[in-house]
């Protein structure tokens, strides 16, 4: 299973090992064999802004596991593939 994007779901340790564990596994996994890497985040990692987008870590407040799940995998992108910012 390759994550779970149930903006409903509460369960933190089912969540954070679908979507976060997972995540950096397949990350690493490609990282090792040189595998390119494209995946996207969510929109769920901003909250629930009701002015512009603005795409900016500042505004990332994310209102729900999933959302907290994609937000903690975009910070370990950050951290080891600072390139990535």
């Amino acid at each position: 299973e390759g994550a779970c994007s149930s903006t409903t779901e509460w369960d933190g340790k089912y969540m954070m090992d679908n979507n976060y564990q997972y995540s950096k596994e397949l990350l690493h996994y490609c990282l090792e064999r040189e595998i390119p890497f494209l995946y996207a985040s969510s929109a769920a990692t901003y909250g629930g802004r009701t002015s512009d987008f603005i795409e900016s870590r500042e505004y990332e407040k994310p209102l729900n596991v999933y959302g907290y799940s994609k937000f903690l995998f975009d910070e370990y992108v950050r951290q080891i593939l600072p390139e990535a910012n």
